[in-house]
């Protein structure tokens, strides 16, 4: 079968909510926007394994939190964060591994985390270009704004960088020697 199909048979049912009157323990700090942006890659990990969690910052609040670091928590600089157990973890990659670390998400043994860290950091900057593409002409603005300014770059990047990368997803996905190369690590999905 297909990489989707073995991750959906996998998947536990969505995310159960939070007993009635009770808060969930995780909590996804993110722009209150219509986009998902890298907020997305907690949330993938927190309704992959069922667990409820809430979204309580709308964009006054992520201002408060990340630009006035408005908060008893370990400073954090911009979302994604999570915030679970008393701390609020962010950065994108680092609120990854403390989510796997606790939901039973990382690859086994230490070289495979490790690895696992240099493709996770790869997907971001491959993300990041992504992103920066489609706002090159005028950094900042929206795409809407600069369609036609940013279109040699978007061209660049699609020509150039997503095969470069999707071709190093394909070889790290082939060095898997355990199973039927339909994940990154193991025989078992993880926060990759």
């Amino acid at each position: 079968g297909s990489r989707a199909e073995s991750m959906s048979a996998a998947a536990p049912d969505a995310a159960a909510a939070a007993p009635a009157g009770e808060e969930p323990e995780w909590e996804v700090l993110y722009w209150a926007a219509p986009f998902r942006g890298r907020g997305e890659f907690l949330r993938l990990l927190l309704e992959y394994t069922g667990t409820p969690y809430a979204e309580p910052l709308d964009t006054e609040g992520c201002v408060s939190l990340f630009m006035k670091g408005e908060t008893d928590d370990y400073p954090c600089f911009a979302p994604p964060a999570v915030r679970h157990g008393g701390k609020t973890i962010s950065q994108s990659v680092s609120a990854m591994v403390y989510i796997s670390k606790q939901l039973h998400l990382l690859p086994e043994g230490e070289d495979d985390q490790a690895l696992a860290m240099s493709v996770a950091l790869t997907i971001q900057d491959f993300f990041a270009e992504g992103y920066n593409a489609f706002r090159s002409g005028k950094p900042g603005e929206t795409y809407a704004n600069q369609k036609e300014e940013t279109q040699p770059f978007i061209d660049a990047f699609v020509e150039k960088r997503v095969p470069r990368f999707l071709g190093y997803f394909e070889r790290c996905l082939a060095r898997n020697t355990e199973g039927d190369k339909q994940f990154f690590f193991g025989t078992s999905v993880t926060y990759l």
